[in-house]
């Protein structure tokens, strides 16, 4: 009887040894597939990053661009601005010069005049 009960609960042992080693292998099933979803997960991550990264970088090269742009532009304007204050100035010299021509020009009509009515004078009283 005492070999029944050695052998019944040596079977017993046995069965709950399968029941735990078949938990421990589903868990470690379980582990392994969380793993393998971790890793899938970490690589779509890193994929993401890089794509963002390469984004941003792309970004920072056409905010560099832009602003070269925008500063040759801004040379530009004020080359055209310097540009424009020059003609004003040199505009505003010949409309002196042209204001003066004019007086002057005044001046010589009514010196012609005189002349003409000293002439007239003159050839009347030969």
């Amino acid at each position: 009887a005492n070999a029944k009960e050695t052998l019944s609960r040596q079977q017993v042992q046995m069965e709950d040894l399968r029941r735990r080693l078949s938990e421990a292998e589903l868990e470690v099933s379980q582990y392994k597939d969380l793993t393998n979803r971790y890793q899938t997960n970490r690589l779509e991550m890193k994929k993401k990053m890089k794509e963002k990264v390469e984004l941003m970088r792309e970004q920072e090269q056409k905010l560099s661009a832009k602003e070269r742009e925008a500063n040759e532009l801004k040379r530009y304007v004020d080359e055209l601005e310097k540009e424009l204050s020059s003609t004003k100035q040199k505009i505003q010299g010949m409309e002196r010069e042209l204001n003066g021509a004019k007086q002057k020009l005044g001046e010589d009509k009514k010196k012609l005049e005189n002349n003409q009515q000293v002439i007239a004078w003159l050839n009347r009283q030969a």
